[in-house]
C-alpha cells in the first residue's frame, strides 16, 4: 500500500492534477487548484483501521530514518539531586542546559540552568589547570596506587591458585556426598565433614572477592596512565576542544548553581566553580 493511497479505503481525491492553458499539458496539483475529498466513492479494499495503522507506521519509520541530533553534552551532565540527565534548551538563540526532571516538572529539583558556553568554559579552565599541573596531581596519585599494588603483588596468580583450591574442595564435597549416599558416612560424620569443607570454600571466595577488588585497581591505574598520556600531549586551549572533552570526561554533575563536578577517566573527580557575577552577565 503506497502512502496516502485513499482509494484502497473507498475514498477519492478529485483534481489531483489539472490541465494547463496553452501549451496544454497535465501537471500535478500542488495547491494551485482546490481539491475535493469524496468519502465512500467506491467499495473499499481494506478497512480504515488498517489504513490508519499503516499510515502511522509510515510516519514512525520516517522519523526513525531522520538523523538524530546530538550535542557535545548529551548524556554527559546530570542533576545531583534526582540523577536525571540535563536537557538542552534554546532561549533567544542561546543554548542552555537544565535538569530534564525540572523541565518536565516530574521532579522538584533545584532550578539549575547553565548556559552551554559556561560549561564549555569551565571545561577549558579545568583541562588547562590539569594539563599544567598533571605532574603534581596525576603522577603522585598513579605512583601511590602502583605502590599499593606492588605490596599486594601477583593478584592474578593468587586468584588462579584460589580457583584451583575451590575446585579441589568442591570435588571433595562430591566425594563426601557420594559416600553419604551409599551409607558409608554416618549423618554425623557427613555433617561435620561437609561443614568443614564449606567453611574453607567460603573463606576462599571471600579472599577471591578482595583480590578482584585489587584487580579493579589495576584497571584504574591503566586509565589514569592513559589520562596522563593524553594530557602530556595537550597544549593549553582557548576554545572548547570537543575531541579532548570526549576522551577524558565521563560525566559532569551539577552540584549547585555555580559548581560543576567533572568525572574523568580513571575515576578522578575535580570541581570547577562558575563565578556568580559571570553567570549573571552571561544570562542577561
Amino acid at each position: 500500500m503506497t502512502e496516502a493511497n485513499e482509494r484502497v479505503i473507498g475514498d477519492a481525491l478529485l483534481q489531483k492534477s489539472y490541465r494547463t492553458d496553452f501549451p496544454f499539458r497535465e501537471v500535478k496539483n500542488k495547491g494551485e487548484k482546490q481539491q475535493y475529498d469524496v468519502e465512500n466513492n467506491h467499495p473499499a479494499i481494506v478497512s480504515r483501521e488498517v489504513f490508519d495503522a499503516v499510515k502511522q507506521r509510515q510516519v514512525e519509520k520516517a522519523k526513525k530514518s531522520q538523523p538524530q541530533v546530538t550535542w557535545e553534552l548529551t548524556k554527559k551532565i546530570f542533576c545531583t539531586e534526582c540523577g536525571r540527565g540535563f536537557r538542552r534548551m534554546t532561549v533567544n538563540n542561546k543554548a542552555y542546559w537544565m535538569c530534564s526532571g525540572n523541565v518536565s516538572r516530574s521532579e522538584n529539583c533545584q532550578s539549575l540552568r547553565f548556559a552551554e558556553q559556561e560549561i564549555f568554559d569551565a571545561f577549558i579552565l579545568l583541562s588547562n589547570k590539569l594539563t599544567a599541573n598533571r605532574k603534581t596531581i596525576l603522577t603522585p596519585l598513579i605512583s601511590q596506587l602502583e605502590q599499593m599494588q606492588e605490596r599486594s603483588g601477583g593478584t592474578r596468580d593468587k586468584i588462579h591458585q584460589i580457583d584451583q583450591n575451590i575446585a579441589r574442595l568442591t570435588e571433595s564435597l562430591h566425594v563426601i556426598n557420594r559416600l553419604h549416599g551409599k551409607g558409608i558416612l554416618s549423618p554425623t560424620d557427613y555433617t561435620a565433614q561437609s561443614s568443614a569443607v564449606n567453611k574453607q570454600v567460603n573463606a576462599l571466595r571471600t579472599q577471591r572477592r578482595q583480590l578482584l577488588t585489587e584487580d579493579e585497581d589495576d584497571e584504574q591505574i591503566d586509565k589514569l596512565r592513559e589520562l596522563d598520556d593524553i594530557l602530556a600531549q595537550t597544549t593549553p586551549k582557548a576554545i572548547f576542544d570537543n575531541v579532548l572533552f570526549n576522551r577524558i570526561v565521563t560525566r559532569i554533575t551539577a552540584l549547585s548553581d555555580t559548581k560543576l563536578q567533572f568525572q574523568l577517566h580513571g575515576g578522578l573527580e575535580l570541581t570547577e566553580v562558575i563565578p556568580m557575577r559571570e553567570r549573571r552577565c552571561n544570562q542577561k
